[in-house]
C-alpha cells in the first residue's frame, strides 16, 4: 500500500509521531502481524496499516481492515500513548495549551 493512491492509504507519508512512541508502535505492529498470520492466506493482503500519526496528543493507528481482536490491540496501544511521552518514551501525560501533546515533565518544561 506504500504506493497506493492517497484516497486509499497515506503509508507513503511514514509515521507521523515522535520517537517516544516507537516501542508502543513496534509492539502493536508485531501483534497485528501475528493476528494477520492467523487469517486465511487469501485474506492477509487486505490488512495493512494505512496511517500512523499523533492526533489531539494521542496515537492514532489506522488499518485498511480490522478484526475485533485487532481493533482491541489498536485501542490498547492508543491508550498507552496517553501515558507515554511522545518525545522520549518516559511516563507522561496529556498536556494542554495551543496544541495537545503527551509529554513528560522534562519535555513539557523544554517547550
Amino acid at each position: 500500500a506504500r504506493y497506493a493512491d492517497t484516497r486509499h492509504s497515506l503509508s507513503h507519508v511514514g509515521f507521523e509521531t515522535e520517537d517516544g512512541w516507537f516501542d508502543i508502535i513496534y509492539e502493536l505492529s508485531a501483534e497485528l502481524e501475528r493476528l494477520i498470520e492467523k487469517l486465511p492466506a487469501e485474506e492477509r493482503n487486505n490488512y495493512y496499516a494505512v496511517q500512523v500519526k499523533e492526533k489531539f496528543g494521542l496515537l492514532n493507528f489506522y488499518m485498511s481492515k480490522t478484526t475485533e481482536e485487532m481493533r482491541s490491540s489498536i485501542e490498547e496501544a492508543e491508550g498507552k500513548s496517553a501515558f507515554t511521552c511522545e518525545e522520549c518514551g518516559q511516563p507522561g501525560k496529556l498536556r494542554g495549551g495551543r496544541w495537545l501533546k503527551t509529554l513528560c515533565d522534562t519535555h513539557t518544561a523544554n517547550r
